[in-house]
């Protein structure tokens, strides 16, 4: 039997590197397969050697980081106790979205750039391999 996902559910992830007493958490959506798909096409580039003829090689390159931030806003959907320096004070950081057509798909909100100019590049990777990787099985339900 197959268990369809629901493509509204969130789950919360908090980042290895801040598991300590007050971290911040992290709600991550999942990123149904249309617009999987579209990130997937949009960042992939697949190229085929024209001198070399039929049997020549072709090069595929991956915009890798690029498609990890698009994963990201579109798959992040709120957190709680994620700080900023503010006049020299510990605020939280408000989350707001911003709406953007990205091809094949149809405009919806994502994080806004505004909040992820305050992200650390080290975030970016493993918030991504969590939307992209999180499948919100159980381990039971998955043998299905």
């Amino acid at each position: 039997m197959l268990i369809g996902v629901d493509v509204n559910e969130t789950k919360e992830f908090i980042l290895p590197a801040d598991a300590g007493d007050d971290p911040t958490v992290f709600l991550i959506g999942r990123l149904d397969v249309n617009v999987a798909a579209a990130i997937k096409d949009a960042m992939t580039n697949y190229a085929v050697n024209q001198k070399a003829g039929p049997d020549g090689l072709a090069t595929m390159t991956i915009n890798k980081n690029a498609m990890d931030v698009t994963v990201v806003r579109l798959g992040l959907k709120g957190w709680r106790n994620l700080k900023i320096r503010k006049d020299g004070q510990l605020v939280d950081l408000p989350f707001e979205t911003e709406t953007i057509g990205f091809k094949g798909i149809a405009p919806r909100p994502v994080v806004h750039n505004r909040c992820m100019a305050y992200f650390a590049e080290s975030w970016i990777e493993p918030l991504a391999k969590a939307i992209t990787g999180e499948n919100f099985l159980t381990p039971d339900e998955s043998k299905n």
